[in-house]
């Protein structure tokens, strides 16, 4: 995956904000410069995602350190990696116009657990809570490797 050309810099209220320069992600009032980095990755990898699902061209990183002008550290970020499951489980509930409370209530279980779930940034799902996730909205599971 590439990486992307972001600066880094403090805050004048204190803590760090960030930018991809290539990019619109921006990054405001973070603690230290590894929240900024980690938020950054998260960021690039959310609005990549959202533009290979409106069909638009990813952009390839370009610019380069002289590009930036004023203070600010210089650092080259990778999107963070997306959990392909949880990609999958939000557009089986957007296909199936079924909000995230809908599934929770059908689920018996509270939302923040299915919004869990739909975190793409999650870790790891369990097969017995995707299948029933699958009932829920009147479909079945299945699995592929291709």
């Amino acid at each position: 995956m590439p990486k992307y050309l972001c600066v880094i810099e403090p805050n004048p209220e204190g803590g760090f904000d960030g930018y991809a320069v290539d990019l619109g992600v921006f990054v405001v009032g973070k603690d230290t410069r590894e929240e900024v980095i980690e938020s950054l990755q998260e960021g690039l990898a959310l609005h990549l995602l959202e533009l290979q699902e409106h069909g638009r061209e990813v952009p390839p990183p370009v610019a380069q350190a002289a590009d930036v002008e004023g203070p600010g550290e210089w650092v080259w970020i990778e999107p963070a990696t997306l959990n392909p499951v949880s990609v999958a489980l939000e557009h089986l509930l957007r296909e199936a116009e079924i909000s995230q409370a809908e599934v929770a209530r059908r689920l018996g279980v509270s939302r923040v657990v299915v919004h869990r779930m739909l975190d793409p940034f999650a870790p790891d799902h369990k097969v017995s809570s995707l299948e029933r996730i699958a009932r829920a909205v009147g479909k079945r599971m299945e699995i592929r490797f291709s």
